[in-house]
């Protein structure tokens, strides 16, 4: 995935425009523009989980599936630290 923001026609899948990621003001000024005049459109912009799995080489889901495994193992980390100190 590039770092543009691209804004989609949401029936069609076309993309309406693309601006760079220092554009991002200008970007959501024309898709403003563009839902006013009607139009069924969607914004997509590079995510943080979308830079680390570009940099790493490796799958979205992958990264999708760490990051919830480790999220769900220091949560239960914490439940347990709190419930021995109480």
């Amino acid at each position: 995935m590039d770092s543009k923001i691209k804004i989609i026609d949401n029936s069609s899948g076309d993309i309406l425009y693309e601006y760079d990621a220092a554009e991002v003001d200008e970007a959501y000024t024309m898709a403003s523009r563009m839902e006013e005049m009607g139009l069924d459109i969607v914004v997509k912009k590079q995510t943080i989980k979308d830079i680390l799995s570009d940099s790493l080489e490796v799958d979205r889901i992958d990264i999708d599936d760490s990051c919830c495994h480790s999220f769900h193992d220091q949560t239960v980390d914490i439940i347990k630290d709190v419930s021995k100190k109480n």
